[in-house]
C-alpha cells in the first residue's frame, strides 16, 4: 500500500522546509544544529542542476 503524499514542508527528513512562490528556498529546524551549523558564517552553499549542497566550514577547510 503506498504510503499518504506528506507536503514537503512537513517532512523534517528532507531539510527543506519550503519553496516560496518567489522561488526562495527556506532552509531550518533542528537538523542543522544537530550538523553542528549554528552561525550562517558557518555555512557553504553550492548549487548544480537539481542538487543543493550544504557544507559546514571548518577551521581549515570544510567538512563534507
Amino acid at each position: 500500500m503506498d504510503e499518504p503524499s506528506i507536503p514537503s514542508q512537513h517532512r523534517t527528513d528532507l531539510g527543506a522546509d519550503w519553496v516560496r512562490q518567489n522561488g526562495e528556498l527556506v532552509i531550518g529546524g533542528d537538523w542543522l544544529i544537530d550538523a553542528g551549523i549554528t552561525e550562517a558564517e558557518q555555512l557553504e552553499i553550492a548549487t548544480a542542476p537539481g542538487v543543493i549542497r550544504l557544507r559546514r566550514r571548518e577551521v581549515g577547510g570544510f567538512r563534507a
